[in-house]
């Protein structure tokens, strides 16, 4: 991943040093897990990094308008409007507290999870949507008890027994 972004910013090369800023736009616990640590070595050579996060309409809102240099987002792009390299896919699991799921059906049904406090990346459930379809064959009608845009907090959330 960071191979092409090394790429990306070698128009950025001042007489064979790195300078200037580069602004990078994603989702924040993707940010954190797979590409603030790797920056590193870029800002030791002398480029300046600002990381900016949000949620998609953000994401998209500061590619847009050029704020941003690069994006990473959790869902395709328009071609039409933007160049772009798919880095990974996201394998998307509903999960819940061990103490929440005991009670349930083996498998759990629609009905059941419905009854379930529901931890959410945003009202609109974009991560929850497509593997309750795969499930149930049809679209959820939940509303979520809490929301965050953080998978980091969602997990902390789950493990601690509250979703």
């Amino acid at each position: 991943m960071l191979d092409g972004l090394e790429s990306r910013l070698a128009s950025y090369r001042l007489s064979g040093e790195l300078g200037g800023t580069v602004h990078i736009a994603g989702p924040s616990d993707f940010i954190y897990s797979r590409i603030a640590s790797g920056l590193a070595p870029l800002v030791a050579q002398g480029l300046k990094i600002r990381l900016h996060t949000g949620n998609r309409e953000r994401i998209y809102s500061l590619l847009n308008s050029s704020a941003v240099d690069l994006a990473i987002t959790a869902s395709m792009p328009d071609e039409r409007s933007h160049g772009f390299a798919r880095l990974l896919t996201e394998r998307l699991l509903l999960v819940a507290a061990p103490k929440l799921v005991k009670p349930l059906g083996k498998p759990p049904t629609a009905q059941e999870l419905t009854n379930l406090p529901l931890i959410a990346f945003d009202e609109d459930l974009p991560l929850v949507r497509p593997v309750w379809m795969a499930l149930f064959q049809f679209a959820p009608t939940l509303q979520a008890a809490m929301t965050i845009a953080d998978l980091r907090i969602i997990q902390d959330l789950v493990v601690k027994g509250l979703g």
